[in-house]
């Protein structure tokens, strides 16, 4: 593992993404279920329509009990991430 389990925050920009077959969202399921053993912290997503918000709400409704928010702005989500990593990395170390 390329991380060796120190805790990261990761930005994910879908504003392009306007949908996806279902076998790719059971795949990003996989992945983001896996994602907070690796020593993932916090995430965020930034989209533009509300379509692929709700259909990754729909399609994954793991979304409800982690740690990852949707934003439509890019600034603002770089700035939540960097406040969610800086209140929880002592929390990890």
């Amino acid at each position: 593992m390329g991380l060796k389990g120190k805790p990261f925050a990761l930005l994910a920009d879908i504003s392009q993404v306007e949908g996806a077959t279902p076998e790719a969202f059971d795949m990003v399921k996989h992945i983001i279920t896996r994602l907070p053993e690796m020593g993932l912290i916090a995430k965020a997503y930034v989209y533009k329509g509300a379509v692929i918000h709700g259909i990754m709400h729909q399609r994954i409704p793991e979304l409800a009990s982690m740690d990852y928010l949707f934003f439509t702005d890019n600034e603002e989500a770089n700035q939540w991430l960097f406040n969610q990593y800086q209140q929880k990395l002592p929390a990890h170390s």
